[in-house]
């Protein structure tokens, strides 16, 4: 029932029923969460995977008409995710979402925090333009100081990454239509083969830090 490309949303109480679907034997009442940030290759040219929406687990048919779209809600969501330490499914759902006495567990194809956003915000002291990073798609809901010094790029898979709060694993996928601008302003001074050392943002070229990473992400 889940599919890649996607964040679902399920009651399990059918579930827990029903031994020979995915989850089976977790609690009636349970609410589990699928959340899978990035497509598998085959599906790597579909909109609904480039935009990871959010769905009940239950939908049949996935397109933008099924998915959750209030922006309030996916941020109340995604502010309260945070790595999963309940000792309850946590091979199987690494992180989870809190709503009350409610417990959203989460699982994804890669992080489940996807950058979607650039968003330029006035400093209220100095009044200074700012760049911040929307996730989620919840825009001003959601945002992280925008790093461009902290990007980093997966040369084996293309993915890019960004800082994200450390409660959601300090780090985050940059959605893959943002992430091929970035491409042109990557520069790799050790070759091509190698992850670039530097990045070009609003005619300012920075020198990429290539450590913050190593501990957040597995296979860096």
């Amino acid at each position: 029932m889940l599919t890649s490309g996607s964040v679902s949303i399920e009651n399990d109480t059918e579930r827990t029923a029903n031994p020979t679907g995915d989850g089976a034997g977790i609690n009636p009442g349970t609410r589990v969460c699928a959340c899978f940030t990035s497509a598998p290759r085959l599906f790597a040219d579909s909109k609904l995977c480039r935009t990871m929406p959010l769905f009940l687990d239950d939908v049949r048919i996935r397109n933008f008409t099924s998915c959750f779209k209030d922006k309030k809600f996916l941020a109340f969501f995604f502010k309260h995710l945070k790595k999963n330490n309940t000792d309850r499914y946590m091979d199987d759902f690494p992180f989870l979402s809190i709503c009350g006495v409610e417990r959203n567990f989460v699982r994804c194809d890669d992080l489940p925090v996807v950058f979607t956003k650039v968003i330029q915000k006035q400093n209220a002291e100095t009044g200074a333009e700012e760049d911040w990073f929307s996730y989620a798609h919840a825009d001003n809901l959601l945002m992280v100081p925008f790093e461009p010094q902290r990007l980093f790029m997966n040369v084996n898979t293309g993915r890019v990454y960004h800082p994200a709060l450390e409660k959601a694993g300090g780090i985050g996928l940059v959605r893959s239509n943002l992430a091929i601008e970035f491409s042109a302003s990557f520069s790799f001074r050790n070759g091509e083969q190698n992850p670039p050392t530097h990045f070009t943002w609003k005619d300012k070229r920075y020198e990429l830090d290539t450590t913050w990473f190593k501990d957040k992400l597995t296979g860096s």
